[in-house]
């Protein structure tokens, strides 16, 4: 009782409740604040953590003194005189020193982690959030809240929403925003208004489902930018009536939004089923689809495979089975109709001639199928978004044979469409942004393909390809930062994954003991043998310490059982490099021979760089077994290569391209001139000196005294940048981050 009487006398109840008062304001400012910031929602739990780590300090402070119109003075002692001195002496400022103390470190940490929250997403350029001019008539449907138990009624609601947004975008006088960029937006604490400003829409609509065996209640809402409620009903029934829903739901809306009366037409009978299984089924594979999770493609063909079994004469099931067995390496559990996708697209064509899925089926782009016509295929995905504007995917697919035919207006056309009405959607802007690269305009790609991170859970993809893409222009630092961060993403799912490009990024920094020590973390704590195993022979590579491959090679092809005088056509090259990089010559030929088609015309074959590095690869190994004559017209073919690429402009894209012509020079001994194309990819942004310098088919051109100017150069270059990121090291310590998260893994 003493302890409760005293913490009422030192006034600490009084105390803690101005402070979760205070703590509050705070937390209200900053939600109203962040957003116009551009701080995203999460970092507020920091403020939180901030606030809950200070708290004991506080209390501590309030049990030894008091704040009064003097400033701060001791608490007055229980029973004293009122004569009692209370001011503040020598032991009390180290007190009041050693709790500021305590709570600037607190507040610092997790302020750092604020701006870190915001750095996220514009480290280097601001990322452009907001769309600023809204069409009249948008809007975009976010996925219906599932207020069910049942396992599966996660992937019914989002395909009930799936529904209802493709109803509402066969009205003309909406524009609707695809599922790819408004469904990512469904389990996020964004404001709503915010959420309107990043897809550049007028009107949301949500809602939620409850199913309780076939009875269903849907409950919809429709809110305006600002997130004023416009409407909003709740619709009770069978399962089975959900087809009626969803047409009054988007009758609803659409004549909210347009002021004027919709009606839609009845889907026809080939779109719905009187079976709830094989609609739930359905929508179950669909969902597999467009999440793309692992293993999704077996998922998928089930479920569209039980569907049908539920209702033969149900359409789209079969349209889904197909895309499925053509984009899913899948076992031969089915025969007949069930695995073949040809057929199953012609039968559910058969069923609903209007099914826009099923065009799209039809023409998805199959390059290992002989009989595959892109002119074809681009008539039939016209067709599908003819029928159904709102497939992203189909644009995404349209674009592809449109730029295998080298229509590249219409390539370009094609994903602008796309984007247009699903503007977020991960494949078709990292596919827009590369269009960037192809204009040498590095920060434009950036900052179209950061859009992304504008989403709640950006794809991990992107981090991965931010990290490549700044390797590729020279830019080290920051392709180690954005591993780093896809490294504490994949905390979840499992750390080692992006260990190898680590380790990678830092040998050709120049730093090999950092290199070694994500080595041996690697070492330590993976069960992919095969990975290590990669790891190892790179980073012998990179170090020029060829002789010591052989016993990685040789594990590698017992391992996976390969046989040398006929490997899989998918390893013929990089069997052929570390065959070579070993001085096994005789047997790399067969293989670079193989891989190259030498038989072929070289305007016949979609030329590439690294078919130009194995080409030098192949003179050289030419070289190496007294095969001179076969050198010359070897070297011909890659300088042939290297003027089509240049003519096609196909060289404009990555500074690392830059680097053939001066292997071409270097070859045929010319070092001058290959000193001057060296220097023109250095100063486009190569720098992977620690990459190359070890490579045998340079013949000694890196120590040459043509090539020491640009060297010394480029080895300047990565000083600068090694000592970057030894100033990053130093204030973050990602080595103690790791060691947490090996930890929670």
């Amino acid at each position: 009782m003493k302890f409760w009487h005293d913490l009422r006398r030192r006034r600490v109840f009084r105390f803690a409740g101005l402070y979760i008062v205070g703590s509050w304001l705070v937390f209200q400012v900053a939600d109203v604040f962040f957003p116009a910031w551009g701080v995203p929602d999460s970092a507020l739990r920091y403020l939180v953590y901030a606030a809950v780590a200070c708290f004991p300090v506080a209390l501590v402070f309030s049990w030894f003194y008091d704040i009064t119109s003097a400033g701060i003075v001791r608490t007055h002692p229980a029973g004293k005189a009122e004569s009692v001195d209370l001011t503040l002496q020598r032991g009390d400022y180290l007190v009041l020193a050693g709790l500021i103390v305590v709570a600037s470190v607190i507040l610092y940490g997790s302020l750092g982690r604020v701006v870190d929250s915001a750095g996220t997403r514009n480290s280097s350029e601001t990322v452009v959030e907001t769309v600023q001019d809204k069409p009249e008539n948008s809007l975009a449907v976010l996925p219906f809240e599932n207020l069910d138990t049942n396992e599966d009624t996660g992937f019914f609601s989002a395909g009930v929403s799936e529904e209802i947004l493709h109803r509402l975008a066969s009205i003309r006088a909406l524009k609707v925003i695809g599922r790819k960029s408004s469904f990512a937006f469904g389990d996020t604490d964004m404001s709503l208004e915010r959420i309107s400003n990043i897809l550049g829409v007028r009107y949301l609509l949500n809602g939620s489902i409850r199913r309780a065996g076939d009875q269903i209640r849907v409950t919809a809402t429709l809110v305006d930018d600002t997130g004023y409620q416009v409407w909003s009903e709740t619709f009770d029934g069978e399962l089975k009536g959900i087809f009626k829903f969803q047409s009054e739901i988007a009758e609803k809306v659409a004549s909210e939004i347009t002021r004027e009366l919709v009606v839609l037409k009845s889907p026809v009978a080939a779109q719905t089923t009187e079976s709830t299984e094989a609609y739930r089924y359905y929508l179950i594979g669909r969902e597999f689809f467009n999440r793309r999770p692992p293993n999704w493609a077996v998922n998928a063909a089930d479920a569209y495979r039980k569907s049908i079994a539920a209702d033969p004469g149900y359409a789209p099931p079969y349209a889904g089975l197909s895309i499925a067995l053509q984009m899913g390496d899948l076992p031969d559990s089915a025969e007949g109709l069930l695995a073949d996708p040809k057929a199953l697209v012609e039968h559910a064509l058969k069923l609903d001639p209007m099914l826009a899925e099923a065009w799209m089926a039809k023409a998805l782009p199959n390059w290992g199928n002989p009989d595959f016509d892109c002119q074809v295929a681009i008539k039939d995905l016209e067709y599908a978004l003819e029928l159904n504007p709102n497939l992203a995917t189909a644009y995404n697919w349209l674009a592809i044979c449109l730029g295998t035919i080298n229509d590249i207006d219409g390539m370009i056309r094609a994903r602008e469409r796309g984007l247009a009405v699903d503007p977020l959607h991960p494949v078709l802007l990292m596919n827009s942004a590369d269009l960037y690269l192809a204009r040498n305009d590095f920060k434009g790609w950036k900052q179209q393909l950061m859009r992304l991170l504008d989403l709640p859970e950006p794809p991990n993809f992107v981090y991965g390809i931010l990290s490549s893409m700044h390797r590729k222009y020279g830019l080290f630092p920051e392709a180690l930062m954005w591993t780093k961060k896809l490294i504490s993403l994949n905390r979840a799912t499992g750390v080692m994954s992006q260990i190898p490009e680590l380790i990678s990024l830092y040998e050709v920094l120049g730093m090999p003991e950092s290199a070694d020590y994500w080595l041996n973390i690697f070492e330590s704590n993976t069960d992919d043998l095969e990975e290590l195993t990669v790891a190892k022979m790179e980073l012998l590579i990179l170090r020029g310490q060829f002789d010591k491959t052989d016993r990685h090679l040789d594990w590698m092809l017992d391992h996976w059982s390969i046989d040398l005088s006929n490997p899989p056509r998918g390893m013929l090259g990089e069997l052929g490099f570390l065959l070579s990089m070993g001085a096994d010559f005789e047997p790399a030929i067969p293989l670079l021979e193989r891989i190259l088609e030498l038989d072929q015309p070289v305007s016949e074959r979609n030329n590439s760089s690294d078919d130009i590095f194995l080409l030098h690869l192949l003179a050289y190994d030419y070289e190496q077994t007294n095969q001179q004559e076969k050198v010359n017209a070897i070297l011909e073919r890659a300088e042939h290569m290297t003027r089509n690429m240049y003519a096609l402009g196909n060289f404009l894209s990555y500074p690392d391209n830059q680097l053939t012509p001066a292997l071409n020079f270097a070859v045929r001994g010319e070092l001058e001139k290959s000193a001057q194309a060296l220097r023109t990819a250095f100063e486009a942004g190569w720098i992977d000196y620690y990459a190359e310098r070890h490579i045998p088919h340079w013949r000694g051109a890196w120590e040459s005294e043509e090539f020491a100017p640009v060297v010394a150069d480029i080895v300047a270059a990565l000083e600068q940048q090694r000592a970057e990121v030894e100033a990053v090291e130093a204030e973050n310590n990602f080595r103690a981050e790791f060691e947490i998260m090996l930890k929670e893994d």
